[in-house]
């Protein structure tokens, strides 16, 4: 896989907070290739983030890396969820009649136990015109490859990278951070009854868990420079 960019994908995998662990590798990444070119990049739910930011940047790999390290590095749970205290207790309130009504109460409910409306506005603020990530997502990408190839078959080299420490065992030293209703929710969801709350992790968007795992991504790549390389080059 040679570093023109010609055939190099990257795939970033969901996980909410846990995200900014690919942070953390896509900087490694930028050191060393601040001008990489990657035409296919993918996502799924924060990934998916990850990727449209990266995808509609229109500057340099590097610049485009920095600046979404920025985003995450001063990221907030209220930045995320709906922390109010009132809005959490409505919506659990609405989530129990739910539950214990089998679905039939007429109590307007709540489309999820969190409200991300903050995140919402926060990706509006993020994603101003750039590029033309949209557009470039609607273009079927079949029509950019000749239709003799559609049905080629090619060796894929791949390179996956996973955090080297237990990412919800981490977030329950952090848990204290957050709001006190919030953390109070998830306490009566059973995160205090596990070394590693997973569930944790993946709300956990306080800045000093987001910086740690950005630097834990960082160095965790930096120990696979050889393989990454060695994928590169390919």
């Amino acid at each position: 896989m040679a570093d023109d960019g010609n055939g190099l994908a990257l795939v970033l995998s969901g996980g909410g907070a846990r995200a900014a662990y690919q942070v953390g590798f896509l900087r490694c990444l930028a050191r060393n290739f601040p001008d990489l070119n990657i035409p296919i990049i993918t996502g799924v739910s924060a990934g998916a983030i990850n990727a449209a930011f990266l995808a509609n940047h229109t500057g340099t790999f590097a610049e485009a890396v920095e600046e979404l390290s920025e985003l995450w590095l001063k990221l907030s749970v209220d930045q995320v969820f709906c922390v109010d205290t009132w809005k959490l207790i409505r919506n659990v309130f609405r989530w129990g009649v739910r539950l214990v009504s089998g679905g039939f109460s007429n109590e307007s409910s709540a489309r999820s136990l969190l409200d991300s409306t903050p995140l919402r506005e926060l990706l509006q603020r993020a994603f101003l015109p750039q590029g033309n990530v949209i557009g470039g997502i609607r273009k079927n990408l079949l029509e950019q490859i000749p239709e003799e190839q559609h049905d080629d078959r090619h060796v894929v080299y791949l390179f996956a990278m996973r955090p080297s420490e237990d990412l919800g065992e981490l977030a329950g030293g952090f848990e204290p951070e957050l709001p006190y209703m919030f953390r109070y929710l998830f306490r009566g969801l059973g995160t205090r009854e596990t070394s590693s709350p997973d569930w944790l992790s993946m709300v956990m968007f306080d800045p000093n868990y987001l910086t740690h795992l950005v630097k834990l991504g960082e160095n965790d790549a930096d120990k696979q420079t050889g393989a990454i390389m060695e994928l590169m080059n390919f």
